[in-house]
């Protein structure tokens, strides 16, 4: 039990880490780029960082051995998973930008909150196992 509070506690610090750059950089090029395009870039520039942290820190022991460019299972999982969390965002600009039409920013709630949860399931369940 006390490994599985330690691997999430793990998860949550690259996933804060991770979903920091992406609300940054989504707040920043959002200015002056379409919002779904922002969320976009964001994105990928989030996925670099989220994947060699939960490939190197969280799941090192799954991983074990394995180089973090040549584990190309885990690479394709992991890829499945976060663009499993831009769909949830992008879901996430869209209702807010398109449907309620209020500030893109309000956007960045459901993807501190929301999407983070979401994501360490798929991880933890089938990306890294």
């Amino acid at each position: 039990m006390r490994s599985l509070i330690y691997q999430f506690s793990q998860f949550a610090s690259v996933g804060v880490v991770a979903t920091g750059v992406h609300a940054l950089v989504y707040g920043v090029i959002g200015v002056v780029l379409e919002p779904m395009l922002a969320n976009l870039i964001a994105f990928l520039i989030a996925f670099l960082f989220s994947y060699s942290g939960h490939f190197l820190w969280t799941f090192r022991t799954q991983t074990q051995g394995q180089k973090v460019h040549k584990s190309f299972a885990y690479q394709l999982r992991f890829l499945v998973v976060a663009m499993s969390g831009l769909l949830l965002n992008s879901l996430a600009v869209w209702v807010v930008t398109e449907w309620l039409q209020v500030d893109y920013l309000y956007a960045v709630f459901p993807m501190v909150f929301v999407v983070p949860l979401v994501t360490f399931a798929l991880a933890k369940g089938w990306a890294f196992k």
